[in-house]
């Protein structure tokens, strides 16, 4: 509770290179390279690892993220859900209810959730659009996420940028409904807005 209402005091307008903000990665620069996928810090040796509960995803605001034209068949809608869900508790400082969403086999909730939470940095996205979604084998989907980030120029990649515009590709792992986050990994660089 400590770690979250320090960072909720730390809320400034933006910040956090998103994408290591959103997969639990502590240095964005340093990470590993593209298609590899990011991993958590560590967790501190007080607090044990533990994963999250498989369950339902949380309801989250349609308008949180948008399916692109054309996006849809089968796993389209639960995919917009899980990445609703998470876009919507990042931006709420939920970061409890975001750190659910993540499968009990992803790297991140293996690092357990003091280790996700000392790599949050306080960060708003928007304009979310999933602009691809396909079958990934074993009831596993790809999903691939664009947004924008807006965050303190400090907590960018290069250290400049107030405003990123993101292009991710989630690995969700299935079977649906109730798909969880295992990974993510970035499509291209993130860009200035």
């Amino acid at each position: 509770m400590l770690a979250i209402s320090a960072a909720a005091a730390a809320l400034v307008v933006g910040a956090g290179a998103v994408a290591a903000v959103l997969l639990g990665r502590p240095d964005a620069g340093a990470g590993p390279p593209p298609g590899a996928a990011p991993g958590p810090a560590p967790a501190p040796a007080s607090a044990p690892a533990t994963a999250p509960a498989a369950g339902p995803t949380p309801a989250a605001p349609a308008e949180a993220v948008a399916l692109a034209a054309g996006v849809g068949g089968a796993g389209a809608e639960d995919a917009r859900r899980v990445l609703a869900a998470y876009v919507s508790a990042i931006n709420e400082e939920r970061y409890e209810d975001a750190f659910a969403l993540f499968s009990p086999d992803s790297a991140t909730a293996a690092g357990g959730l003091p280790a996700w939470l000392d790599a949050q940095q306080p960060r708003v996205v928007d304009d979310a659009r999933l602009v691809a979604v396909r079958p990934a084998g074993g009831g596993d989907l790809a999903a691939v996420l664009v947004f924008r980030s807006r965050q303190d120029p400090s907590f960018s990649p290069d250290g400049a940028q107030d405003c990123l515009d993101w292009e991710l590709t989630y690995d969700l792992a299935g079977p649906g409904p109730g798909y969880l986050i295992r990974s993510g990994s970035p499509v291209t660089d993130p860009r200035p807005c």
